[in-house]
């Protein structure tokens, strides 16, 4: 990994961490109903923040087209701005680029099924799966698709045994099985 690399990611984890505390300490400050004051700021500067970010993402992936962690990171802002179309194009990218990342892999997948296109998002969590079979995150994802979009508790089911299988210890499990109705 090149220092200018290691370094970008540094900066835009800090960048995103920060974006993210003062969005959700603005949501719990509406949600308790306290009056804005001018140092708030307000979800509309936030996607403003992101954009200006994404901008010069954009503009460091002109003269490194081949950057994978670049290309994720603006899959993930365009993710997080709910873009599902950006945030393929990036996520696919980067995939020719490095095609075993399991986080990528999901995350695409995620945004496939957002869209709609859940047969598609199954394919990117089983590519996900095919590279690390205890992907919980990906397995967790599987579960959802076929429980909520196609309906297919069965199928659900048998995730969800795997999931529980090659993590037996994991508390989520009897919550999941039970908001599941599995």
């Amino acid at each position: 990994m090149k220092k200018r690399d290691f370094s970008l990611g540094i900066v835009t984890g800090l960048i995103i961490s920060a974006l993210i505390a003062i969005f959700y300490s603005n949501l719990e400050l509406n949600k308790n109903q306290q009056p804005q004051t001018s140092a708030d700021v307000n979800e509309e500067e936030l996607r403003e923040a992101f954009v200006e970010e994404i901008n010069r993402l954009e503009e460091q992936l002109e003269d490194d087209p081949d950057n994978a962690h670049l290309l994720t990171t603006l899959g993930n802002y365009y993710f997080d701005l709910g873009d599902p179309d950006k945030a393929i194009e990036k996520y696919e990218r980067a995939l020719a680029i490095e095609p075993n990342d399991v986080a990528v892999l999901t995350d695409c997948g995620v945004m496939y099924r957002n869209i709609g296109e859940h047969k598609k998002a199954l394919e990117y969590f089983d590519k996900a799966l095919a590279n690390n079979p205890d992907f919980q995150q990906a397995m967790i994802n599987k579960i959802i698709v076929y429980r909520y979009d196609l309906n297919d508790i069965e199928s659900a089911k048998e995730v969800l045994d795997e999931l529980e299988s090659s993590n037996p210890d994991n508390p989520h499990i009897a919550v999941f099985r039970a908001e599941l109705g599995l």
